[in-house]
């Protein structure tokens, strides 16, 4: 009997290993969150980042030099640390201009055209301890167009947003998604753990993620349309859990935008004005099933 169920056991541990199958559960603030990330095939489409024995042992530098590729990346388990590998990349220590910026492709990490999973116990890491004005506008994740991260932990601090989402002016129709995500931003100047617009032909998928800014009474996540003209984009967010505010703002003269908010909890969930002289509402929030504080 012992020897079947030991034999059962390790059928399964290996059916999982096999498959690519795995998970973990984030508790914090009574959230029980889980974090899925399955490992993709490791043929040769596959980059893989591993502090030891990948095809990389930084993220930064696996972004970008297949950056054009299109390649899916898989993240092994490790701190990487996205100041550091940007200081090696670039050799830059400190970013004190213009063109420290352009390095990263509208301040950011740049994803695009891609998916990256992140095997549990891989974590991305920014620090700026002092930040001067343009580190104060970098963010270490920029998501371009049709990115999919799934079981991103990432943590930042002393920059503008954890993640910034923000595809600008392009009529290209494109799908951001994020899954089973763990976010969390400190003293950020843009005060959102995700800052993100959208275009003519938007889509954004937050699902299983958990998302903290730290700050209480403020805005988490945050997404605008922008100014073009008979646009149409739309956002689907369910299962998750923010900190704080859950907030759309609207330009009033811009493209439409529709939000579907489902299974979340939030401390509320809301549109805004983007500026004074936007006085047109032109986005339709649907939520059901949320639990706001």
């Amino acid at each position: 009997m012992r020897k079947a169920i030991a034999l059962i056991g390790l059928l399964w541990i290996v059916g999982i290993v096999v498959l690519g199958g795995s998970s973990l559960h984030l508790e914090e603030k009574g959230q029980k969150i889980p974090v899925e990330a399955a490992a993709a095939s490791m043929e040769g489409s596959t980059v893989r980042v591993a502090l030891n024995g990948g095809d990389y042992c930084s993220f930064t530098k696996a972004v970008y030099e297949t950056y054009d590729s299109g390649r899916e990346i898989v993240v092994y388990p490790g701190t990487y640390d996205i100041r550091k590998e940007y200081e090696e990349l670039f050799g830059i220590t400190e970013l004190n201009d213009q063109t420290d910026l352009g390095h990263l492709f509208q301040y950011g990490v740049r994803i695009r055209e891609r998916t990256v999973r992140f095997m549990p116990g891989a974590r991305l890491y920014c620090v700026w301890d002092f930040p001067t004005d343009y580190s104060a506008r970098f963010s270490p994740v920029y998501m371009a167009e049709n990115a999919k991260v799934y079981g991103m932990d990432l943590y930042a601090e002393g920059m503008e947003y954890a993640v910034h989402d923000d595809v600008w002016r392009t009529d290209i129709p494109y799908v951001n998604e994020y899954h089973y995500c763990r976010i969390v931003g400190r003293r950020l100047f843009g005060g959102n753990c995700i800052g993100g617009g959208v275009t003519k032909h938007t889509r954004i998928v937050i699902d299983n993620c958990y998302i903290d800014n730290g700050v209480e009474d403020s805005v988490t996540v945050r997404y605008h349309n922008t100014d073009y003209e008979n646009g149409q984009g739309d956002i689907w967010i369910s299962n998750s859990w923010f900190n704080g505010k859950l907030a759309l703002s609207y330009y009033g003269t811009s493209s439409h935008l529709n939000v579907y908010v489902n299974g979340c909890e939030a401390e509320r969930i809301e549109t805004m004005r983007e500026t004074v002289d936007s006085v047109v509402e032109n986005i339709d929030l649907y939520e059901w099933n949320n639990d706001t504080r």
